[in-house]
This record gives structure tokens, sequence and C-alpha cells, in this order.
């Protein structure tokens, strides 16, 4: 329509009418481009705050199980400590056994390192970071990830020492396997135990303290293990402190 008005006007000179028309096609291209980039612009914007909104609830429940996971090494720290305590001084037979055979049975159990964010992760993969608008945040995000990578390395290469240190701590001890329920899918929570090695073992039915104090491995061991325990506890308390931090500057932009 508008190409014939100007064939039109241009056969009879008309170069006002012309004009007029050329300026309604710029007119017409401009406001159109106008609208697309504003339509993009809105999608982005909802892109966004959607991954805002995911990723806070990633994060949200990587504190809680950081949480979990920090407080159950801060648990076995303080079972090492007091069993280390009753083999350098006197303990009564009451205190032996509140200590005793959970330290052993326990000590050597390690979670895994924390967990990733899947929003995170899939941003990654689709190149759409730049998604996040704030710079802190986005720097906080891949700090997360990076650590996380290491922290995988270390603790691989610290599960498979510990495994010889546990097997010494139980050189002394015997099962007792009538008390305890296997793991099946209808009475384990897999979601939130995926990797605690205690859940999985019998508890400890009997022990020989004067072994366990006379064996210098034993002593070792229960060294050894409660310096992992404390760098486990660490890592875990550090993630958390990340996640927090993270879960600050979500709001932040919320």
């Amino acid at each position: 329509m508008i190409l014939r008005r100007v064939i039109a006007h241009f056969r009879k000179q008309e170069w006002t009418a012309i004009g007029l028309d050329f300026l309604i096609v710029v007119i017409g291209v401009f406001v159109g481009i106008q609208v697309s980039n504003y339509n993009d612009v809105r999608k982005e914007r909802d892109l966004a705050g959607r991954a805002i909104i995911k990723l806070k609830q990633d994060f949200v429940e990587i504190s809680r199980e950081a949480t979990i996971r920090t407080e159950f090494h801060m648990q076995r720290i303080k079972l090492l400590q007091g069993l280390i305590h009753c083999l350098v001084d006197e303990c009564d037979a009451a205190q032996l056994d509140r200590v005793v055979p959970e330290a052993v049975a326990t000590g050597g159990s390690f979670y895994t390192v924390p967990p990733r964010s899947s929003t995170y992760s899939e941003m990654v993969s689709a190149g759409r970071v730049n998604l996040i608008a704030n710079e802190e945040l986005r720097f906080a995000l891949f700090r997360y990830d990076v650590s996380l990578t290491g922290a995988s390395m270390a603790l691989g290469r610290i599960n498979d020492i510990a495994l010889l240190y546990d097997r010494d701590m139980k050189q002394h001890t015997l099962l007792d396997p009538s008390s305890f329920v296997p793991p099946t899918v209808d009475n384990w929570d897999w979601k939130n135990d995926d990797f605690a090695i205690h859940s999985v073992l019998p508890p400890i039915g009997a022990y020989d303290w004067e072994a366990m104090k006379a064996d210098k491995r034993f002593r070792r061991a229960a060294d050894e293990l409660l310096r992992m325990q404390t760098y486990y506890a660490g890592n875990h308390a550090e993630a958390l402190r990340d996640c927090e931090k993270i879960i600050q500057l979500l709001e932040a932009q919320s």
C-alpha cells in the first residue's frame, strides 16, 4: 500500500507527499524495532526473575543441608575428643559406655561435599550467567561452585585414608547385628542422609577398652580421624557461610 502511494506521488512529482510517506515508513520501522527491543528486554527480565527465585530455592535447601552436615561432624568431633580424653585420663565404665561405642562406630563417618546449585549449573551450561546483573552475586555463585570442585578432590583423598584409620578403630570391637536394621527404600531417608556412613553400619555391641588403650594404632587412628572430622566440619561450615551470603544477595535482588 505505501509503495503504491510512493510510486503514484513520484509520477506526479508530489515531493511533499513522498517525504511524508517516507517519514511514515521510517517512524513505523523505528517503532517496530523499539517494540521488539522492549519485548526482548521484558523476556530477559522475566527469565532473570525466575532464575533468582530458583537460585534462592536451591541455596535455602543447600543451607539447610550444610547445617545438618556441619552439626553431624561437630558431634563426631566431640565424641572423638571424649574418646581421646579417656585414653589419656581415667574414665569410669559409665563414661566409657557413653563415649566409646558411638565414637568408634561413627568416628570415621563422613558426608560428601556440599551440594551444588542445579539452577546455577544449568545457567553455566546454557551460557546464561549474564541473567544475573549483580556482579557481587555472580562472583559469589562462581566462588561457591569452584570451591566445591577443590573440596571434592581433597575430601576424596581424605576419605580413602579415613577408611584405613576407621578399620584400626574397630579392631577391638564386636558389632551388634541384632539391633541393626538394614537401610531400605522404606526406612531410610535417602535424600536427607545421602552419605552418612554411620547409617549403614550396625552399632558396637562390645569393646575391649584395655586392648584399645594398649594399641598405638588405635590412638593414632583416633587422633587422625579427629583431624579429618575437624576439616570436614570446617568445609561444611564454610559452605554454610557462603550460602547465607548468597541468600542475602539474592534477597536483595528480589
